[in-house]
């Protein structure tokens, strides 16, 4: 005779049967990788980041040759020999919009679903997330790559010292991703509201600032155009699983 706990039915949970996997099945194995091993990789980013001063290693003293302007691919070359001064101040100007923009948009879209200082906090706190692995990211694969950065391919440019460190973090554009990162999860914070004409017009504006920082830097002769490319997709890509992963876990913050 069984003797279980009466009036308790055991019921599938709707959640697990049928779910949707969201930004697609191609994403999910990264998702879980972020969510179960998340802390401890990105404090060991962090502490690379701090050590990158004294791992990177410069190569173009050593071998003169590996900062020949003959190496390049034609569509880097076009990067050299640029130094606009105005290209600086739009970027850095670009740069403080968007962060501007992203502290705004969860005051003005307050969630409906949680008391508003508490909503707030949590769409800061997913935006604070999402520049942070950004930020970590970016330091990893410029200390993984070490790529010059475009003055050290002018014979002309006279750098001092030639061994400058963060003359070897070319690769990738760390203010372009940062542009593309927030600009996607601005997005992604509209559709959350059910704000569709707001989403579409805060992808244009992702799109145009993301496109304008990665021309700025290439005329600013800081990256090459394979540089600012891959820092947009960095970006995009680090806004989307962040998101997803605040989406799943139990203290779901702004994106549900």
């Amino acid at each position: 005779m069984s003797h279980g706990r009466p009036g308790r039915v055991n019921v599938p949970s709707a959640g697990c049967k049928g779910r949707s996997p969201g930004y697609g099945a191609l994403i999910e194995p990264l998702v879980v990788a972020l969510r179960r091993l998340g802390p401890p990789v990105f404090l060991g980013l962090l502490i690379v980041a701090v050590l990158q001063p004294w791992l990177i290693h410069p190569r173009c003293v050593d071998q003169p040759t590996f900062c020949d302007p003959a190496q390049l691919p034609a569509w880097d070359r076009w990067s050299l020999e640029r130094h606009e001064r105005w290209a600086v101040v739009a970027d850095e100007a670009l740069q403080w919009s968007t962060t501007a923009l992203a502290l705004a948009l969860p005051v003005l879209l307050p969630a409906s679903t949680a008391p508003r200082l508490a909503g707030l906090a949590r769409d800061w706190l997913l935006l604070t997330e999402t520049a942070a692995w950004n930020w970590a990211s970016t330091e990893a694969a410029q200390l993984l790559v070490q790529r010059p950065r475009p003055p050290l391919f002018n014979r002309e440019v006279n750098v001092k010292p030639h061994d400058r460190r963060s003359q070897y973090t070319s690769f990738w554009s760390g203010h372009t991703s940062y542009v593309a990162a927030m600009g996607a999860a601005l997005v992604l914070l509209a559709r959350s509201r059910g704000r569709a004409r707001l989403s579409i017009a805060l992808t244009a504006f992702a799109i145009t600032a993301t496109v304008a920082t990665a021309g700025f830097r290439i005329l600013e002769g800081r990256h090459f155009l394979l540089d600012v490319v891959a820092g947009a997709l960095a970006g995009a890509v680090v806004a989307l699983l962040v998101a997803r992963w605040r989406r799943d876990s139990p203290r779901a913050a702004g994106l549900s």
